[in-house]
């Protein structure tokens, strides 16, 4: 055979099963490049499969179903490493992340089919066409790296050298052939890590972890076996099983402490400080520490217990985007056991390793914790299904509370901009706080129909439940009616009649709350309510709370002030720089009034006024708006003829003097 001929192997199973203890058998089909097929062998074992890929050396390998191949991920991943490095797999009978029929995969081929149940044999000759046409999706893993293993040469004698030269030569050409390689790595600009085995004069092996399929590595390093030290190159697959380019990693977000080493100590917690891993395991490389990161979760912070970064922990964190926690200085043995001890309550770590690295964890938690606590006060307050965990890991990257749960809204809700633009018009007032009134009413519209969508479900699910106690009833007789299975289903009928009673009462809630907001928002929008920004007192840090929640007090806003005995100069002159439309107290001639007033700012009586709250927002009405007005040009004309009358007096005593 020719290298450059091209071939396709196409293989269906036709007796046996992957799951059976006794060997199944395949149909394969190999197909030239112009798709005549050249060969059609039965009764091919997984072995013999093996044996004609390194054979033929086929672009492909297709199936409709991989696991007619294989039983699972483990045995997946065996398979693909014993194939040649050209060789792709090739599942047929998926699109765009679905599964298909084979028939209709071909069918789009214009392919013929003269079976109503296709043969072993039609089926591996359609799967080799299908995806020698393009079609189909690879089938790969995760983490995809190969291993480059450099060591001795088989050859034991020394031919009359003395035995320790010998070894010493040995180990320098090991050592010399290592390096090589390094470089040339490095040239080519491919990732990797490195681990070497120390001997006198040199080095007895080193081991290449390459973040880089087989293929990528043709010209760069080839396989050797001499009298000295040989190479050996193998892909390594692990991880999740990827069909074409989707992955699939767990959403939770966690914090991981690395102590990294030639043994590297793991310790994974939770945003709650709770403990999900902690171990240390030898040469574990990237791929690894990945693999078993993503097992737990969503890596959002790594954390160390050295100031100084490691540089595997800066390509780790680059590689999986997560932010690096650093001590302010090297963290004391005493401080990390201390620590160690406090995350798991008493217990101390098996080793050194996991001592550092959940010490590392627990501090980076502890420095975010009073954070963390925060996000989940104000969460409580709002009344949305919201992701804490999700909003945590936002505010762990620098973005304000504020800031993370609007992001989480907008990616709820998928709000209609042009309406957002419309409503904003009409109100140029509080767009913050009316935004997210917007945000909440479509959300309690979601979550209605969600809640509907579980209303049918249950229903569905209780007529099904329904319908086989109705047939065990009819075919059982009547010793059997006690039977453990019948009790299950009663039991599952009466949680499912519960289920739909509590759905039925959250989704009349949720009416009731939609019902309100809805209301209130066509009262803002016919100009008879307007939103107030409601304060405790005029003190600073009750400014800084509601501006958590409102955004920025600015120029029109409308202020409600409970306490008016207590208030603070900062707070009054802030007010007095954002411009702000008025303020409503709750007795309009005491000392905080006077001194709003002559600062120019409009005092109204907030008892005169029919004002009421819903959740976090506070409304008034919008006659609050034109009395303001009216209030501030009577201050100004009072103002004005203050001043004439100064002027009066000031010509008076010039002219009488």
């Amino acid at each position: 055979m020719e290298d450059k001929k091209e071939f396709f192997i196409g293989i269906d199973i036709e007796s046996g099963s992957p799951l059976s203890k006794e060997n199944h058998k395949f149909t394969a089909i190999i197909l030239d490049k112009d798709l005549k097929m050249i060969n059609k062998i039965n009764g091919v074992s997984l072995s013999s499969l093996i044996r004609l890929a390194w054979e033929w050396r086929p672009k492909l390998i297709a199936t409709d179903n991989i696991f007619e191949i294989v039983p699972d991920e483990k045995s997946l991943s065996k398979f693909l490493s014993l194939l040649p490095p050209n060789t792709q797999l090739i599942q047929v009978t998926i699109n765009e992340g679905k599964f298909v029929e084979l028939k209709d995969v071909a069918k789009q081929l214009n392919l013929e089919i003269d079976q109503a149940k296709l043969s072993p044999s039609k089926t591996a000759y359609l799967a080799a066409v299908i995806a020698a046409k393009g079609k189909g999706v690879k089938i790969g893993f995760s983490n995809e790296k190969t291993q480059v293993i450099v060591s001795k040469g088989r050859w034991s004698k020394s031919g009359g050298m003395s035995q320790g030269r010998y070894q010493r030569r040995i180990r320098a050409s090991v050592n010399i052939a290592a390096n090589k390689i390094k470089e040339s790595l490095e040239k080519a600009g491919i990732d990797y890590d490195m681990f070497v085995r120390k001997g006198e004069g040199g080095i007895d092996s080193a081991v290449f972890t390459v973040y880089a399929p087989r293929e990528k590595l043709f010209g760069i390093v080839k396989p050797h076996k001499g009298i000295d030290y040989s190479i050996s190159i193998k892909s390594v697959y692990d991880g999740k099983i990827l069909f074409g380019n989707n992955t699939e990693k767990p959403d939770k977000p966690i914090i991981v402490g690395i102590d990294p080493g030639i043994t590297a100590g793991i310790a994974i917690i939770d945003l709650n400080g709770n403990i999900l891993y902690l171990g240390s395991k030898k040469e574990m490389d990237r791929g690894d520490i990945i693999s078993l990161i993503y097992s737990y979760g969503r890596p959002i912070l790594l954390a160390v217990d050295v100031d100084i970064i490691p540089d595997m922990v800066k390509k780790l964190a680059g590689q999986i985007n997560a932010e690096i926690y650093v001590p302010p200085e090297d963290m004391l043995v005493v401080d990390k056991s201390n620590l160690a001890l406090k995350a798991t309550g008493g217990d101390n770590p098996d080793t050194t390793h996991e001592r550092d690295a959940l010490a590392a964890a627990y501090k980076a938690y502890l420095n975010y914790k009073s954070k963390l606590s925060q996000v989940e006060s104000y969460v409580e307050k709002i009344d949305i299904d919201l992701d804490v965990e999700k909003i945590k890991a936002d505010v762990i990257k620098g973005i304000t509370i504020a800031e993370a749960i609007e992001k989480q809204i907008n990616e709820m809700l998928n709000l209609n901009e042009n309406y957002k633009e419309q409503i904003n018009n009409n109100c140029n007032n509080d767009n913050q706080s009316f935004n997210e009134l917007i945000y909440k009413i479509q959300k309690l519209e979601a979550e209605k129909i969600v809640l509907e969508n579980k209303l049918n479900e249950m229903k569905k699910s209780l007529s099904i439940a329904e319908n086989e106690v109705r047939i065990a009833k009819q075919n059982l007789k009547a010793e059997l009616l006690k039977d453990e299975e019948i009790k299950k289903l009663k039991g599952d009928v009466t949680r499912l009649n519960s289920l739909i009673n509590e759905i039925e009462m959250n989704l009349n809630v949720a009416n009731e709350k939609n019902n309100i907001f809805k209301s209130v928002l066509i009262k803002i929008l016919n100009n008879e309510l307007i939103i107030l920004k409601r304060l405790q007192s005029l003190k600073i840090n009750n400014i800084k709370k509601i501006e958590e929640i409102y955004g920025k007090i600015k120029e029109g806003d409308v202020i409600l002030v409970e306490d008016q005995g207590s208030f603070e100069n900062e707070a009054l002159n802030y007010i007095e720089k954002s411009k702000v439309y008025g303020v409503l107290l709750n007795r309009d001639d005491t000392t905080l009034s006077e001194l709003l007033t002559k600062k120019g700012i409009v005092v109204l009586n907030k008892t005169k006024y029919n004002i009421f709250d819903i959740d976090i927002f506070t409304f008034g009405p919008s006659t609050i708006l034109s009395d303001i007005k009216r209030k501030g040009k009577e201050i100004r004309k009072t103002n004005e003829d203050n001043i004439n009358l100064k002027n009066i007096i000031e010509q008076y005593r010039k002219n009488k003097f």
